[in-house]
């Protein structure tokens, strides 16, 4: 379906030409969807081959957004040197506010699995923390969506000021995935408890669950997330995306018939997700998304807004009008901006009202020597979520379900002991009569 633009609340900081006269107008500050998080410059390995490429949610999920007919911004960080990873962007008519970091994040990546449901990822580069007084203090969104790469992009502070000016959409990579040397491991977030109290939507893949809950059943992984306050929770796997809302199951299966473009799976999913849910629900949102990212999956780079008509109704992600030319509006207008904004929200301002010492949570940001506080991570569940049941050691597992396994080994252990004892006491008797 095809969705109308906003109104804007003003226009652009571009150069524009008009009648050969120079005028500078103001940047949007309002659109359909904001996009936070850095762009990357990845290297990839499939089965030995290597390749660069750009990478990172805004690559990937921008331009799913743009073809859905939405109006995207894009707020990002990276080397200067590598800007030019961000004119396919540019190109589709999405506007980009990016700082200079000394160098660009990225990954890479090593597949190893048929499926390439698991892979090692390995530090490439990191550009640095956006600066929460950096953001303009009248930047907003129908939805803004949080989507780091690498833990330390975006801070606390910054998550709950973005969430008191539009719905939150977050990849929980970004707080997940640590850097520690070179490598990038699973870590506790340490301020998971009170970040997810400010996000709408979650996005997580199957083995980030399991990481967070401790639980493989993803029902119950989903279950356990919403507990801690995110109204939807979309969660990805290599058949397809599990989305839980209001209670309720939806499903979008992911059918390719080839792998080529593996990479990008879940930044696909959860935009489509998202830029869908403005004018779907859930059930349709799910649908759509499996569908987007099927044909995502095919094909290396972002999705290029092709629908097989043998497989998929392409009315079904595009409404009766169709697909729209993302190009008809125009090139997007590029900011390069300085750390600093001309109006800041101080961080502390933020955590004072949380009760959290800035230096503190500061400190669980520091990149590269990420080191998590132990004694802050919990994984207790609110209160909303008391129907679900806690074990030692920090997993959380819900009654009936990671520990059934368990309960039947002991159950059967009991039962043989109980039947050995009752033959012996049997024979016993026997002996006693015949005795």
């Amino acid at each position: 379906m095809k969705v109308d633009p906003p109104a804007f609340i003003g226009s652009d900081r571009r150069q524009t030409t008009d009648d050969n006269i120079q005028k500078k107008v103001i940047m949007k500050n309002f659109y359909d969807v904001l996009m936070f998080g850095h762009f990357a410059k990845d290297v990839l390995i499939v089965d030995d081959v290597e390749r660069e490429s750009p990478g990172g949610a805004v690559y990937y999920g921008a331009p799913v957004l743009r073809r859905l007919g939405l109006n995207v911004g894009v707020f990002t960080r990276g080397a200067e040197k590598d800007f030019h990873y961000l004119d396919e962007l540019l190109d589709l008519g999405i506007d980009i506010t990016t700082q200079i970091g000394e160098e660009s994040s990225g990954c890479v990546n090593i597949y190893k699995s048929a499926d390439m449901e698991r892979r090692i990822c390995r530090l490439n580069g990191f550009a640095g923390e956006i600066p929460l007084d950096s953001i303009p203090r009248d930047l907003s969104a129908k939805v803004i969506m949080i989507t780091p790469i690498i833990a330390g992009e975006i801070t606390l502070p910054t998550l709950i000021e973005l969430s008191k000016r539009a719905p939150i959409a977050l990849d929980v990579q970004g707080f997940v995935r640590v850097p520690e040397g070179k490598e990038l491991n699973f870590r506790p977030w340490p301020d998971m408890v009170e970040g997810l109290k400010h996000v709408t939507y979650l996005k997580v893949d199957r083995a980030e669950a399991e990481h967070i809950t401790g639980q493989t059943d993803l029902e119950e992984a989903a279950r356990i997330l919403a507990g801690y306050g995110p109204k939807e929770i979309i969660l990805t796997q290599s058949d397809g995306v599990l989305v839980y809302a209001g209670g309720e199951f939806y499903r979008g299966p992911f059918t390719p018939r080839s792998l080529d473009g593996r990479t990008g799976r879940g930044d696909t999913c959860i935009t489509s997700y998202v830029g869908a849910r403005l004018t779907h629900s859930p059930a349709e949102a799910a649908q759509i998304a499996g569908i987007i990212t099927t044909m995502k999956q095919e094909k290396h780079g972002p999705w290029d807004g092709y629908i097989d008509p043998e497989r998929f109704d392409p009315k079904l992600v595009y409404g009766e009008n169709g697909p729209i030319d993302p190009t008809e509006a125009g090139r997007g207008m590029l900011e390069i901006m300085n750390d600093r904004s001309e109006n800041p929200i101080p961080e502390a301002d933020v955590l004072e009202n949380l009760g959290v010492d800035e230096k503190t949570s500061k400190g669980f940001a520091s990149i590269p020597n990420y080191q998590p506080n132990p004694e802050r991570i919990s994984y207790k569940v609110p209160e909303q979520a008391s129907q679900v049941n806690m074990s030692i050691l920090g997993k959380q597992v819900s009654p009936g379900s990671g520990n059934k396994a368990w309960l039947w080994i002991v159950g059967a252990i009991v039962m043989v002991v109980v039947a050995i004892l009752c033959v012996c006491m049997a024979m016993n008797v026997l002996g006693y009569i015949l005795g």
